[in-house]
């Protein structure tokens, strides 16, 4: 492998992420006879490994995209010689050990997904919401917060508009990052969680496909917030599904460990938004934190003021 390029390199990641079961004392949710269990687990039970930021030399990088380029079989657009960053790219040749023809293939899956829905990602088409998924907030170091619950579902979701609704907001994640940030923290709040409306795992398998090829390691951390028991049955279909590297960045714990946790990634003020979104989701009457799509990023002010907004 190459020397470090500097400029591709995130040290607020590097010097945050390594000790962040230890500091936010990460609680895991074990399914065992339909009964959620909570342990505490010390901090080298948590395999919570940071992104390797290396990138490889440009020889291979070249060689790969030409690779994945023969496997498109046409010429790629200059919207897609762009998406191929050294660093990008680095990402699928680490993945598959620094084996071109293998990462090649990876890259050609990606660009083709991206090809396909050029108009979605470009904004040129608008996808149907579904759920409430969204960047939340930006942290003090740039990464962003992206947030979703089951409080405003009442139905069973559409498997391809909730794939690509998860795809528009991963990638205006990607849009907002500076430039030594790459990866986001993602919530996932389960309070009002119904497995009778989640009995399909398609979309969520779809979703885990777009990790794997289009966004390939843009999560940093995964955090799954209060999940009932009923979430075993979905989470075991689905986790096999993951690649490994994602499996290892998902932790179960309870909202107040959340909390400790985006403090302690993102800061106090990331922390303060999810808080009140939390809150306001947790509710008995009212509407909830009503979303704004795909970002609350330069439009959040507060609690209140998301719940004086109706979902359209």
């Amino acid at each position: 492998m190459g020397t470090c390029c500097a400029s591709e390199r995130g040290h607020a990641l590097d010097q945050d992420f390594p000790d962040f079961a230890e500091k936010c004392q990460v609680v895991s949710v074990r399914f065992d006879h339909d009964t959620v269990k909570e342990s505490l687990l010390q901090a080298d039970q948590v395999d919570a490994i940071p992104l390797n930021y290396d990138v490889f030399p440009q020889e291979l990088i070249d060689q790969t995209v030409a690779f994945a380029t023969e496997q498109l079989g046409m010429s790629m657009s200059e919207w897609q010689k762009e998406w191929c960053t050294p660093f990008r790219v680095s990402l699928y040749l680490r993945g598959r050990n620094g084996d071109v023809m293998a990462a090649g293939k990876l890259v050609a899956k990606a660009l083709e997904w991206r090809r396909q829905h050029w108009d979605l990602l470009t904004g040129q088409r608008t996808p149907i919401w579904q759920g409430d998924m969204r960047i939340l907030c930006q942290g003090g170091s740039g990464h962003p917060l992206l947030y979703t619950s089951h409080r405003f579902q009442t139905q069973s979701y559409n498997q391809r508009d909730m794939v690509e609704h998860a795809a528009v907001v991963l990638e205006t994640a990607v849009k907002m990052m500076p430039q030594h940030v790459h990866q986001l923290d993602a919530v996932l709040d389960l309070k009002h969680f119904q497995l009778r409306y989640n009995l399909d795992p398609r979309g969520v398998i779809g979703a885990g496909e777009l990790l794997k090829y289009a966004f390939r390691d843009v999560l940093r951390s995964i955090m799954i917030v209060d999940a009932p028991a009923a979430l075993s049955v979905l989470w075991s279909l689905v986790k096999p599904t993951l690649p490994e590297g994602t499996q290892r960045k998902v932790v179960f714990l309870p909202a107040e460990k959340a909390l400790e946790c985006v403090s302690r990634l993102q800061g106090a003020r990331a922390a303060h938004v999810l808080q009140e979104v939390i809150q306001a989701n947790r509710e008995a009457h009212g509407d909830g934190a009503v979303p704004r799509f795909p970002s609350e990023v330069a439009v959040y002010e507060s609690a209140d003021d998301l719940r004086a907004r109706k979902v359209g």
